[in-house]
């Protein structure tokens, strides 16, 4: 189906308007959306694991980590942050977490000695 421009010019078609302003609605979204900093993630959390291991994880505005566990021996651990994007990376001995901030939390998964659990974070 072909219409008359309404701007003046050649005939163009609908699909390749709407495609046109898909693609410039598409642009305009990722030119304002800003990747996370270490300054967003900032302070100290208090998490517990699907296992019911509690973990508490400091991280500064370097993002220089700490984290501590009274119930496990992962107690004590500390690193650098790695942010992609919202991709937050934690490593440590034996581990790592893999986390995005949601909302006020940070969410994601704990890989610790080949075992996985779910994690969830509150700031405090």
């Amino acid at each position: 189906m072909v219409n008359k421009n309404p701007f003046g010019g050649e005939d163009m078609t609908i699909r390749a308007l709407l495609a046109s302003l898909a693609l410039a609605v598409a642009a305009a979204s990722n030119a304002f959306a800003a990747d996370l900093s270490y300054a967003d993630i900032a302070g100290k959390w208090s998490g517990i694991n699907s296992r019911g291991v509690r973990i508490d994880l400091a991280i500064d505005a370097t993002g220089k980590f700490s984290m501590n566990s009274p119930q496990a021996s992962s107690s004590g651990v500390s690193g650098q942050a790695v942010i992609q994007k919202d991709d937050i990376l934690l490593a440590f001995n034996n581990g790592k977490m893999n986390l995005k901030k949601v909302g006020k939390q940070l969410k994601g998964q704990l890989s610790f000695l080949n075992r996985e659990s779910d994690i969830s974070f509150d700031k405090q």
